[in-house]
């Protein structure tokens, strides 16, 4: 699953931040995307943009979050 259209949902954002360690802070630093955004998708209180997700796909795939489909 590596499309730059892929859609990420809150289980798995927060997921792959963990697998970093990171905070949604340090995310959003990283990412460019604010960490307001990151944890309203997290918590499923928003529906993601397409040019959010794929800042936030762009940034866990580069630093070596891999997902897979199943």
């Amino acid at each position: 699953m590596h499309g730059t259209d892929t859609i990420l949902s809150p289980p798995q954002l927060t997921a792959a931040r963990n697998l970093l360690g990171w905070s949604r802070r340090e995310l959003a630093i990283v990412s460019g995307v604010s960490e307001g955004t990151i944890k309203a998708l997290e918590t499923g209180t928003t529906d993601p943009r397409l040019s959010t997700m794929r800042k936030l796909l762009g940034t866990l795939l580069a630093h070596g979050v891999e997902f897979v489909n199943q």
